[in-house]
């Protein structure tokens, strides 16, 4: 989820429990992981700037889909692969606020979430 972001030896509190690694992706965003899971913590101020579509209002973002809020907010802090990875992962889960935030209409199979959606309404 981060790229080459280096490791710093400081434990912290997250929602998912104090952090085995800590790593720092420039000023106010931080990747952290636990025995269990991990994410990213946003600095109140630099979590103004993410649309409020998909704005945590705790400024954690869990490492399974929400952190490509973050990513697509603030792209120079990830490398380009992962902000590609981060498109792809908002359309599949997120198409709503993926269309909200970036303007876009997406074309029919280009998300996960909804291709499962339509094959629920025609199987009912």
């Amino acid at each position: 989820m981060t790229g080459h972001a280096p490791t710093l030896n400081e434990h912290i509190w997250t929602p998912w429990g104090t952090s085995q690694t800590t790593r720092y992706l420039g000023q106010g965003l931080i990747v952290v992981t636990t025995a269990s899971h991990g994410g990213i913590r946003v600095d109140p101020r630099l979590n103004q700037h993410i649309n409020y579509a998909w704005r945590d209002r705790t400024c954690w973002y869990e490492e399974d889909d929400q952190w490509v809020a973050v990513a697509l907010t603030f792209p120079n802090r990830f490398p380009p692969e992962l902000v590609i990875e981060a498109h792809r992962i908002a359309k599949d889960y997120h198409p709503d606020e993926y269309e909200q935030v970036f303007r876009v209409k997406l074309l029919d199979g280009e998300s996960y979430t909804r291709r499962m959606e339509h094959r629920r309404r025609a199987a009912a």
